[in-house]
């Protein structure tokens, strides 16, 4: 990037950014958080001088940080005569702790009114999760296997827990196989703060692992088309919960495991 071609904030999308913060290297990082601990844009030579770095070192390592739209390059307020220096700032956060802090914040907010304003929260926390499936699989392209053969399917159970392992893997869940060939564990919840508060709030079955039970289930809608069901026992270990694929008519609905 040249000097006179400064980086717009707000052009890089979240699901971007989210991977451009996963991919930092330690320079990068700790470039970024001494930013993201700044309360004012700061100048190359600012920057190497609390780093106890070249300045050539921090310049090339926010040009890669300007270029992946986590930092914003302008131009410092014009001081008396000459040029005014580049200044930087961070417009992301330097871990992904923080995205996962909003997310829970949210479910907690979701599950606070659904437990005060609906008669069955539960319930309604797996309807929120089963669209929050349908969602998900709309945003990435999954196709509608709506005419699969359920003999054929029923024998692709294995696939079909390979899959969801890794898309919920991917979400940061920490799925695990164990030695059942169609069940794993969900060893690391982003959101069990979300479960602890409603824990204290007395819910006997979570809400934010009703809304897991439902997000399995559109997953699986769109996958399977109702041809591979989903028992989810939340919390058999502290932030650990159990998930098993089973085979079953598009008809069958199986309740939700205490």
């Amino acid at each position: 990037m040249s000097e006179a071609e400064p980086k717009t904030p707000g052009t890089v999308d979240v699901p971007t950014m989210i991977g451009n913060v996963a991919a930092l290297t330690h320079a990068q990082n700790t470039t970024l958080t001494a930013l993201s601990k700044s309360v004012t844009p700061m100048t190359v030579a600012e920057l190497a001088s609390e780093l106890g770095l070249h300045h050539n070192s921090v310049r090339e390592t926010l040009d890669a940080l300007v270029k992946r739209g986590l930092v914003a390059r302008n131009r410092k307020a014009p001081e008396g005569r000459g040029r005014p220096s580049w200044v930087y700032e961070a417009i992301a956060p330097a871990s992904l702790e923080s995205f996962a802090r909003q997310l829970t914040s949210m479910i907690s907010a979701l599950t606070d009114y659904l437990r005060e304003n609906t008669d069955d929260p539960v319930k309604e926390a797996v309807k929120l999760g089963r669209m929050w499936g349908e969602e998900v699989m709309l945003n990435t392209g999954v196709p509608d296997h709506a005419n699969i053969d359920h003999a054929e399917e029923a024998k692709r159970l294995d696939v079909h827990t390979s899959k969801v392992r890794l898309f919920l893997s991917s979400m940061g869940y920490g799925a695990a196989q164990t030695s059942d060939p169609h069940a794993f564990e969900l060893r690391h919840c982003p959101l069990l703060g979300a479960i602890e508060r409603g824990q204290k709030a007395g819910d006997k079955y979570p809400l934010a692992c009703a809304m897991h039970r439902g997000l399995l289930e559109g997953v699986l809608q769109t996958t399977a088309h109702g041809h591979v069901g989903v028992e989810l026992k939340a919390q058999v270990l502290p932030g650990v919960c159990s998930v098993r694929l089973t085979a079953t008519e598009p008809s069958d609905s199986k309740p939700l495991s205490e």
